[in-house]
Order: C-alpha cells, then sequence, then structure tokens
C-alpha cells in the first residue's frame, strides 16, 4: 500500500462494487474514509498528438480509463446506504469517494506535455492521475531516496 502513497493506510479485502463492477482495490484513507485505486497498463499512450490549436489531449484509452473512474466513483455513492456493501467494505465510511489512476508512462514528456498533464489533473477534484514513472518517483521518494527526475526504460516495468 505505500507506494501509491501515505494517503492510505488500509486495503480492504474487498473489491466488488457490484455485481457488475470490480475496483482493483478499495482503500481506506489516512482521513478513514473509501478510496478507490484503478491501475491501468504502462503501456497505454496518454497524449495524442497536438490538436488542431495546439493543445495536446488526452488519448481515447485515458479517456476511457477516467470515465470508469468517474462511474466507480459514482457506484460507490450510490451503495452508500447498502448494509451489505457497507459490511463488505468493514464499516469504512462513504463520503465524496477519491480515485488515484495509474496510467501510461511520462519518462519521455517534454516540458509542454509535463505541463499539460499537471493542468489536465488540476482539473479533476475527485481523480488524481498518475503515471509508471511518477509512481516510481513517489515511492523512491517516500524510501528517502533523492529522486531529481528519472528517466526510465522498459527493464523497470516489465508488463
Amino acid at each position: 500500500k505505500w507506494i501509491l502513497g501515505s494517503e492510505y493506510i488500509k486495503i480492504l479485502n474487498e473489491r466488488d462494487i457490484d455485481v457488475d463492477h470490480i475496483a482493483d482495490y478499495l482503500m481506506q484513507s489516512f482521513d478513514g474514509f473509501l478510496d478507490l485505486v484503478e491501475i491501468k497498463k504502462p503501456s497505454i499512450k496518454f497524449w495524442n498528438n497536438k490538436d488542431s490549436h495546439g493543445n495536446y489531449c488526452p488519448t481515447a484509452e485515458v479517456t476511457s480509463a477516467i470515465m470508469q473512474c468517474i462511474n466507480y466513483i459514482n457506484l460507490i455513492e450510490n451503495q452508500s446506504n447498502s448494509i451489505d456493501f457497507n459490511n463488505r467494505i468493514e464499516g469504512t465510511p462513504i463520503l465524496k469517494p477519491k480515485c488515484l489512476l495509474v496510467i501510461g508512462r511520462s519518462n519521455n514528456w517534454d516540458k509542454e506535455q509535463e505541463k499539460y498533464f499537471r493542468m489536465f489533473n488540476a482539473s479533476f477534484n475527485q481523480i488524481n492521475i498518475i503515471t509508471y514513472d511518477q509512481l516510481l518517483i513517489r515511492a523512491k521518494n517516500l524510501l528517502g531516496i533523492e529522486v531529481i527526475k528519472v528517466k526510465l526504460n522498459e527493464e523497470n516495468f516489465p508488463f
């Protein structure tokens, strides 16, 4: 759980949101509330080429993953009064769940793509997107390993 950040204190045993939807991880946050983590492949391309206005836009795969997160957040909020669901999540309170989405790679991004990512990610209030490269930087930081900028190769993420 530590690699996902210090905001999570417990990985819950339950992953089923309902009979049709299974989260990658349901987590108890440091403030005691229910959050979720969705993990996608590192091979997913994050950005399309610049559009006609010179903007970087996320790929359809990234947009699809974001919509999955939004749907799961909604489904969890709808389950907040379900005794069965509350028992399965060990009584972890549900209030404005957040989702951490781990997706794609950022080791080859230029400064402009990093800027667009910052702006894009800041536009969400219940979803935080992080790439595998950023996740590794976060993990090294938590371990006290000084990291300024990491360029990774495929050996770091063999899947």
